[in-house]
């Protein structure tokens, strides 16, 4: 009973309980007709005060069961009632399955009916509120409203009478495809049937899945699956890679949109997936290779927009990025054997057979064509494999989005096709002498450091960094004695990148060779103002000595010698013993030499001064008949000009103004092969200062020599080049050479290696040994298994390790 309260408000009354079957009824035929009311859309006749309190009377009496199941009837008779009506008539069902109109009137009536049927259901909920609150709550039964859904699924959507299921497949899976068809269709109205079945759950009691879930979706994938997979034949057939991955992203955004539109979340993710698998995965290598229009294609003209989508793409399908991977570092690896044909082209050049005529004159100038073009060569595969390298840089950052993995790939690929060219240590260490010499260039500052940088970072993806160290020292060396470097600073920032990859000896050994060239500069001067305080004037021209620490600088011994030039043996009473191989200094020579060690005993002493005059230059002021030049030239050829010096240069005493060859030798004792290369850049070179007879591009043993007094040039300064002297690829006899040193360098390495894990582990199994020694040694090189396993031997051999007793293949140290 509903009376007002002091207040003005309404307080409700517990009824007084009914006993009697005649009220129940009574009060439910009052909801029933309200229910019937409210779908014929006149709710607002009636009185939400009384339908609660009959409500409340009914599940107070204990009458709560009958009432919802009185509900249940009453709105399903709606329900049914309204459908028959409205949508499901036998009529109206043929034309459905035919008529694409009929379709979408179908659906209309049938988004009409379901906020029909929701409008409904929310006015009752609310006027069976307490039902909810007291009779469902301890029944354990559906929600009023909840009923209602339930009661729309069981009598119209699942209803096998109608197999309206199975009708709204069809319709919807026909609107799909008419999307991708880019034909217009209602998509707010699809939207509305979607959100419908996704209300509506397959099983209230026990599933989360809903109606379009368990129904619906699994078809729309299953003709997505076929849509794509009949689609992607087509394309592979007949697009290029760029085409096809733009088809696939066109895709993709369609998919997003159609979920996105009128399906769900969960949907487009998995639309997403079905096109990937379908279109990317299942070609994934040949998307990557089709002929003529591939991804090597799209790389070679820098299309970084579209791999950049390749890259995307690829990444959401899994292991087929690998396959991306796998395809760039063919793409390198087939680059990079075209890059290093040119060392092909060194070893044609170095093998080629001479044809006939002087053998001398052709075995000379195939010698001085094929060192010429071997440093061109080896300049040439420095330069375009660093513009490869930076070439893929700007791919792995503009389109690879700096993907480590594939930055890992990249390197490796290019330290595998730079290791297969046996000279790329020693090309690359002569692009780095040629970027820090002094002379023209065409990048300066930023862009030197630039490509510093680079060919540095090439450096670092060599297996034999050992090798390459040994040629910087070397080409290093020659570029401090002679004066070549661009600038201390270049140099220094130079070795510093190389410090992240190299052994600190090393860097402390190149510090060193800086360390030597300033102390020489400044005994240099000590040596000039101690000349000036002697007593007696010593007559020598002045001397610019470079003071070398012997362990740390790789000084080339000059051909045919075994020995420095001098030795000085300081014996009981002072004399010097002299080698066998001692060059015979000209006086002036001798005396600036002499004065110089009188100095450097006084300062250093018990050190012994070594001279190796073949990495020496001096220049010479000399007088020609028509004027004077300054001759920069080697101290060797110094040498050989002072013996023309006292001579009477008249053009009618050809015999006495000539030297012999064997008259220069015996002169000075200069070691022939070394002898023959002076004397060919002195007389065969750019700059004739001697005249030869006979006249050829070959220097003999019975060969002679006249100061040439008609000698002119232009400039009044002349650098005479030395044959060979530059910067150059190592001919095969002097890269055996080398190998042969490194590999006994190696060899101590790796022993040392072994002996210092095992006296750390005591006890090794082979493999241990093995797979350690390498990781030890990899930031200089690499050795091989069978390397390791001989020096081990040998290492046994020599009582530094035993075999455990019963244990071959395990190995103890040797205290």
């Amino acid at each position: 009973m509903i009376q007002p309260t002091k207040k003005g408000g309404i307080r409700i009354r517990p009824a007084k309980r009914l006993s009697s079957d005649k009220g129940k009824t009574e009060l439910f035929d009052k909801l029933a007709s309200a229910i019937r009311l409210i779908y014929q859309h006149n709710a607002s006749k009636l009185s939400f005060e009384q339908l609660y309190t009959c409500a409340y009377k009914l599940v107070q009496n204990g009458w709560g069961e009958y009432l919802y199941n009185g509900l249940r009837k009453a709105i399903s008779e709606e329900v049914k009632n309204a459908a028959t009506k409205n949508i499901l008539g036998p009529k109206n069902d043929a034309c459905i399955r035919t008529d694409p109109i009929a379709s979408i009137e179908f659906l209309k009536a049938l988004r009409q009916l379901w906020g029909d049927h929701v409008m409904s259901m929310l006015v009752i909920k609310d006027i069976l509120i307490y039902v909810d609150r007291q009779y469902v709550k301890n029944a354990e039964v559906p929600l009023v409203y909840d009923m209602g859904l339930g009661i729309f699924r069981d009598e119209i959507i699942t209803n096998k009478d109608w197999d309206v299921t199975s009708l709204l497949q069809r319709i919807i899976l026909d609107m799909v495809k008419s999307d991708r068809g880019d034909e217009e269709i209602d998509r707010g109205l699809l939207r509305a049937i979607v959100d419908m079945l996704q209300e509506l759950t397959d099983n209230i009691s026990f599933s989360k899945r809903d109606l379009y879930q368990a129904s619906i979706e699994p078809s729309i994938l299953d003709a997505t699956k076929m849509y794509y997979q009949n689609k992607a034949k087509m394309w592979i057939a007949s697009l290029s890679t760029a085409s096809y991955i733009n088809k696939i992203q066109e895709s993709l955004q369609k998919e997003d949109v159609i979920a996105n539109s009128y399906l769900s979340s969960d949907t487009s993710v998995q639309l997403r997936k079905i096109v990937l698998e379908e279109t990317i995965k299942a070609y994934d290598n040949q998307i990557l290779i089709l002929q003529g229009n591939g991804l090597n294609a799209l790389i070679d003209s820098d299309e970084y927009i579209i791999i950049s989508t390749v890259y995307s793409t690829y990444s959401e399908c899994g292991d087929s990025i690998d396959c991306l991977r796998r395809v760039i570092k063919e793409h390198i690896t087939l680059n990079g054997s075209k890059i290093n044909a040119t060392n092909d082209e060194i070893l044609a050049a170095s093998s080629a057979p001479k044809s006939g005529g002087d053998s001398n004159k052709s075995s000379n100038a195939q010698t001085r064509l094929t060192l010429g073009t071997k440093a061109a060569i080896a300049l040439k595969w420095s330069q375009k494999t660093l513009d490869m390298y930076s070439k893929y840089m700007k791919l792995h950052k503009n389109a690879l989005k700096s993907d480590q993995a594939f930055q890992l790939v990249i390197n490796k690929a290019f330290s595998e096709f730079i290791d297969a060219n046996p000279r790329s240590a020693e090309f690359i260490s002569l692009y780095i002498d040629d970027c820090l010499k002094k002379g023209p260039k065409e990048v300066t500052g930023n862009e030197l450091d630039k490509t510093i940088d680079g060919i540095i970072t090439l450096a670092k993806l060599l297996k034999s960094r050992d090798l390459f160290e040994h040629y910087y020292a070397q080409h290093l060396s020659k570029r401090l004695l002679f004066g070549k470097s661009s600038s201390k600073e270049t140099e220094l920032s130079a070795i510093s990148k190389i410090k992240s990859f190299s052994e600190p000896q090393f860097i402390k050994k190149l510090e060193t060779m800086f360390k030597d060239v300033t102390i020489s500069a400044e005994l240099t001067q000590d040596f000039s103002s101690y000349l000036k305080q002697q007593s007696e004037a010593v007559d020598s021209f002045p001397l610019v000595p470079s003071i070398l620490t012997n362990t740390i600088w790789p000084i080339p011994k000059p051909k045919g010698l075994d020995t420095p030039e001098i030795n000085k043996d300081e014996s009981q009473n002072g004399a010097e013993t002299l080698t066998k191989n001692e060059v015979q200094l000209p006086e002036q020579f001798k005396r600036a030499v002499d004065a110089f060690a009188e100095f450097y005993k006084t300062r250093f002493s018990g050190r012994q001064l070594s001279w190796y005059y073949h990495m020496g230059t001096v220049e010479i002021r000399t007088r020609f008949k028509t004027r004077i030049h300054e001759l920069t030239v080697s101290t060797y050829q110094a040498f050989i000009l002072t013996l023309y010096s006292e001579m009477n240069h008249d053009d009618s005493d050809e015999q006495a103004n000539s030297l012999s060859f064997e008259e220069i030798q015996t002169k000075l004792n200069i070691p022939e092969p070394e002898l023959i290369r002076q004397l060919q850049s002195l007389a065969c070179g750019k700059y004739k200062i001697l005249i030869k007879e006979p006249k050829s591009k070959q220097v003999s043993t019975t060969d002679k020599f006249k100061f040439n007094i008609n000698f002119t040039a232009n400039m009044t300064r002349i650098k005479v080049p030395l044959i060979l002297a530059s910067a150059r690829v190592e001919t095969e006899t002097e890269r055996k050479e080398t190998n042969t040193k490194v590999a006994q360098e190696r060899k101590h390495l790796v022993d040392a290696a072994i002996v210092r894990i095992m006296k750390s582990r005591k006890t090794q199994d082979h493999y241990g040994l093995v797979m350690e020694t390498i990781e030890q040694l990899k930031s200089r090189f690499t050795p091989t298994p069978k390397e390791i396993k001989r020096h081990i031997e040998n290492l046994i051999e020599r009582d530094y390790l035993e075999r455990l007793p019963g244990e071959l293949s395990k190995y103890q140290y040797v205290a």
